[in-house]
């Protein structure tokens, strides 16, 4: 079918690449404050990290479907 869309792939493994795919799929709708939200995103995560600073690591399983399992 003819279309005048534009395809944006996206797949992040890291939060950096999250925070990209973020500002590309924001500029590719036209999305203004786009860089605002992504600033906004690192000063919580920076936030986060700075009240966890000393405290022990915690573990954590996710898991996508319980049987059979299978982790993301």
């Amino acid at each position: 079918l003819p279309s005048d869309c534009t395809v944006v792939s996206a797949d992040p493994s890291t939060l950096q690449e999250l925070f990209d795919s973020i500002l590309t799929v924001g500029d590719a709708v036209g999305a203004p404050k786009t860089a605002q939200m992504v600033q906004g995103l690192k000063q919580r995560l920076e936030y986060v990290k700075e009240r966890t600073l000393g405290h022990a690591t915690l573990r954590v399983a996710v898991l996508e479907w319980p049987d059979p399992p299978y982790a993301p």
